[in-house]
């Protein structure tokens, strides 16, 4: 039997009127307030901004210090994935039924270029070290276009529809993967347009209704980590491939997303448990946890953590969810609390 919920449970808290503890922690420092499910969050490389994307077909960008908005891109649909460049100039996105990468200025919101591709578009990444912006779609393909131009420079055939990318840090690797269960590795130099598609290694996921729903690097490159449907967190050698760890959701729910800090000591993963939850890279030990559901004795949607994102000092962890909110979580604060579930490890 499910439990009846609160009526005003999709309803955001506004800052002001403080949080209740059933719903954030100590560590809980803002809720950005959307209109809608919010779908993803980049921060700006100086870290001064967040920009974040979802069913209010919008692009908001809020000033990190002072939680205010700075800037509102009308993208005209839904906003399924995002990202900042490198440079600071540049915001893309990609969603919405007009099967459309879009790639917006950074500073005032015009749009620059629109990128056609045959499916919805559910994944994008800027490349760091080239002037390339991957985009993975419903296709079934990884596109690579200019940044500043616009055009198509090459495209990558994938098996199932793509949910997620990542670039290595030192830019000589895209990572991808969605619906056809597995980690796929690519020799990523997008000026090589003549030369066929190189896969450096692919790693299949546990069952065939594990899909991959997130791809996170380490800072220096050794390890990627998948997060899936399938309940787990799997890291491996970024180089070859071989299996290093893997951690199971211990309330048997699925992933979404997770991220890194820029220490690479810590990573923070969320999806339907209605969480974020921080773990030590080292022994993958769970260091802190921040619920933003509803109390239920099921889950029954609503609240899912769909991308999770951390400032570049370190200090700030974003995390957005269906709740129509971005939530921050200031990560020393969240190390202090203290934690009584455990984590299967293995």
């Amino acid at each position: 039997m499910v439990a009846s919920l609160p009526d005003d449970w999709r309803t955001p808290r506004p800052r002001d009127e403080g949080l209740p503890a059933a719903y954030l922690g100590k560590p809980h420092i803002g809720q950005l307030e959307h209109t809608s499910d919010v779908k993803a969050v980049a921060w700006s490389p100086d870290g001064t901004k967040l920009a974040a994307g979802g069913y209010d077909k919008k692009i908001i960008v809020w000033d990190a210090s002072t939680q205010k908005k700075v800037l509102e891109v009308d993208v005209g649909d839904w906003v399924e994935c995002l990202d900042w460049s490198g440079d600071g100039k540049t915001l893309g996105c990609g969603g919405g039924f007009d099967k459309q990468g879009k790639l917006f200025d950074a500073e005032d919101g015009e749009l620059q270029e629109t990128l056609d591709h045959g499916g919805i578009v559910y994944a994008c990444a800027f490349a760091p070290t080239q002037p390339v912006f991957a985009c993975g779609c419903f296709e079934k393909k990884v596109t690579l276009w200019h940044k500043d131009r616009g055009h198509l420079l090459r495209t990558l055939s994938c098996d199932g529809v793509l949910k997620a990318l990542a670039w290595r840090p030192d830019g000589s690797m895209l990572a991808s993967g969605g619906f056809d269960a597995a980690v796929t590795v690519w020799r990523a130099d997008a000026s090589r347009t003549k030369q066929p598609e190189e896969i450096v290694w692919r790693s299949k996921l546990d069952s065939i209704a594990a899909d991959c729903r997130d791809l996170a690097y380490t800072p220096d490159g050794s390890i990627l980590a998948s997060c899936d449907w399938a309940d787990k967190v799997i890291g491996f050698d970024a180089a070859t491939g071989k299996r290093l760890w893997e951690i199971t959701n211990p309330a048997e729910q699925h992933f979404f997303a997770l991220a890194f800090s820029p220490e690479g000591d810590v990573f923070v993963a969320g999806g339907w448990d209605f969480r974020a939850t921080m773990y030590r890279l080292e022994d993958r030990k769970k260091l802190a946890s921040e619920y933003i559901g509803p109390e239920t004795e099921d889950h029954v949607g609503g609240q899912t953590v769909r991308s999770i994102k951390f400032a570049p000092d370190g200090k700030t962890v974003a995390f957005c969810s269906d709740d129509r909110s971005v939530h921050l979580w200031a990560r020393d604060a969240a190390t202090r609390v203290s934690v009584a579930e455990e984590v299967e490890v293995e």
